[in-house]
């Protein structure tokens, strides 16, 4: 079971669901969020490794920070320069990429953890020595 407090998305939620209907609303527009992030990421534009490589120690530089709390998103979405041909949902869909990855298996170590499709089939190793 699963409880939080909607805050401000109680409008949205209200013109969504009658008061009994809310669990069966949020389950339905949690799993279509889901399937949108994946969606966007699978149909990203494929990404040079140089570009990947500046991506991930921007990432990592946002998490280092001492008022990071783990979200990548203004961090992924200030990459928009480096990634030009990127929406910015497929940059929402990269940071929580990254940020479910680092949560269940730890740091990065090749642009494969990304789920990103690298320019000409390369898969580098990111990281210290990569």
């Amino acid at each position: 079971m699963l409880s939080f407090r909607v805050g401000d998305l109680l409008a949205p939620l209200a013109e969504r669901a009658q008061p009994n209907e809310t669990g069966r609303v949020c389950r339905r527009d949690l799993r279509r969020y889901y399937w949108l992030l994946a969606l966007a990421l699978e149909s990203a534009p494929p990404a040079e490794e140089t570009t990947l490589r500046l991506v991930l120690a921007r990432a990592e530089a946002a998490l280092a920070e001492p008022t990071s709390d783990g979200d990548l998103t203004a961090a992924l979405v200030g990459c928009l320069d480096l990634l030009p041909g990127w929406s910015a949902l497929q940059l929402f869909a990269l940071a929580d990429r990254l940020e479910s990855r680092l949560r269940t298996k730890g740091p990065l170590t090749t642009t494969a953890d990304l789920g990103v499709r690298v320019s000409e089939g390369q898969v580098v190793r990111v990281g210290r020595g990569g």
